[in-house]
């Protein structure tokens, strides 16, 4: 969600192609809503190699059989944090999606099904989730988009997402496992994100913080994730957000 730079006046930008303006615009002001209810962003640390081989997250260093070691940290060294604001962002949509869909009878399904078909028809342009792509990143990268498909887009593309891995052999096994697990953590609510009380907000915020640290630890397990309480800040965020949390990664 952006800010006017001059003004800080909430924006929201539109592609014109997108197949539901209306959607778009309100999915865009529920983001603006929640970071004036205090959703914080996030502060992730990154992959790095260090000259011995240890592949590091932040401090704590990766184990030799996780699933990160198949990451080129030179080619994309934001891949950790890509991922964890994707799932950051689903945590939000979980919150006020009921919300959009109760209030004005519109949902993400028309903005997620195109998008998400490319992924079993041959046509994707995501990274990580073709082919060619290392086996154990694709995995992670195909389950976040399978969770995707299941918190927001409609039923008939959700199954097809799931037979098409299923098709897949092991590796698709695997991911619908993964994507599974990710789900049961994080926890849609029809909240009246309009008219919450500053305790209703704060223990919004908390909730989600709670269904971003599940998702993960298991995204990321045996490596522990520990999500840090929200930190006022006096200035704006990337001219977005008015407080921070931090991500901690360890292996004790």
């Amino acid at each position: 969600a952006e800010r006017c730079r001059h003004t800080s006046i909430p924006l929201c930008l539109i592609n014109p192609a997108t197949p539901d303006v209306r959607y778009v615009i309100l999915h865009e002001l529920m983001h603006h809503q929640l970071n004036e209810l205090g959703c914080p962003a996030l502060v992730c640390p990154q992959l790095s190699r260090q000259h011995a081989g240890k592949l590091l997250l932040g401090s704590a260093v990766v184990p030799c059989d996780s699933w990160m070691q198949a990451i080129d940290v030179v080619v994309d060294p934001c891949f950790i944090p890509t991922l964890v604001t994707t799932l950051w962002e689903l945590v939000q949509h979980a919150r006020f999606n009921p919300f959009l869909m109760t209030n004005f009878g519109c949902g993400a399904q028309s903005a997620r099904d195109k998008n998400l078909c490319t992924l079993f028809t041959g046509d994707s342009n995501y990274p990580y989730c073709n082919p060619q792509d290392r086996a154990p990143v694709r995995v992670v990268a195909m389950a976040l988009h399978y969770v995707t498909a299941k918190l927001e887009s409609s039923p008939r593309v959700a199954d097809e997402f799931a037979r098409y891995l299923r098709a897949q052999g092991a590796e698709g096994e695997r991911t619908l496992e993964l994507g599974a697990r990710i789900l049961l953590q994080i926890k849609p609510v029809d909240l009246k994100v309009c008219s919450l009380s500053p305790d209703q907000s704060e223990a919004m915020v908390a909730g989600m913080l709670l269904d971003l640290e599940g998702a993960l630890q298991v995204i990321f397990e045996p490596v522990c994730v520990c999500v840090g309480q929200p930190e006022s800040l006096e200035t704006l965020w990337q001219n977005s957000c008015r407080s921070v949390a931090r991500l901690d990664f360890s292996t004790s």
